[in-house]
């Protein structure tokens, strides 16, 4: 592991411990991430998609968690598939202290609005090497909707190709249209994470 490796991790930890800030974590850069094992074929976006079966079987109606490898072509279809609702998307990664310590909230809002607000969750985890532990959370966390992870990976291509302009955690608001309606991360001048999305999604779904 390289100095600026671990400098790089240092930061992010210190960033989550002090969460209250509400500071984006940067992307590594491409030459940071951990790269896969030579014996590990390149994904394509599309091309891997895996599952995590419900443990309860008696459940047939609950569907499995999936994750699929996409790029900002494969994104942009999920949202128009999602048109005539609002949509949630949430950018995040395992490497991300504040985005696995507020995931849970998007959890609870993909409930709270069933049926009139659509959830996508994007990681910026590394397809090759963290597939399997990105289900585990996702599955861990019930995250029943759409998850992604990007076929880019963790470093500024992904920033490039999803338009995330200040780092993870980030997110997007699209209206029923598939209009982009908000975007944002965080902020130590705004009001918390939580608190903005809540507030923009009361503001499209005409609540007070």
């Amino acid at each position: 592991m390289s100095y600026r490796l671990v400098l790089l991790l240092a930061v992010v930890v210190f960033m989550g411990c002090n969460s209250s800030k509400q500071v984006a974590a940067p992307l590594p850069e491409a030459s940071e991430q951990t790269p896969p094992e030579q014996t590990s074929p390149q994904i394509a976006a599309g091309e891997s998609t895996l599952t995590a079966e419900n443990e309860n079987a008696e459940q047939p109606d609950i569907a499995p968690i999936t994750l699929v490898v996409a790029d900002a072509q494969q994104y942009a279809e999920v949202i128009r598939k999602h048109k005539g609702k609002i949509v949630l998307v949430d950018f995040w990664a395992t490497w991300c202290t504040p985005c696995v310590k507020q995931f849970p909230h998007t959890v609870e809002l993909s409930k709270k609005y069933a049926g009139e607000v659509a959830v996508v969750s994007v990681s910026l985890d590394v397809p090759e090497t963290d597939q399997a532990r990105v289900l585990k959370f996702l599955k861990n966390r019930g995250a029943a909707f759409d998850n992604l992870i990007s076929a880019l990976g963790a470093g500024e291509a992904s920033a490039e190709a999803f338009d995330i302009e200040s780092g993870v955690p980030h997110y997007k608001i699209y209206d029923r249209e598939g209009q982009l309606f908000a975007a944002f991360s965080a902020d130590p001048d705004s009001p918390p994470l939580p608190e903005m999305i809540d507030l923009k999604l009361h503001e499209l779904l005409g609540e007070k």
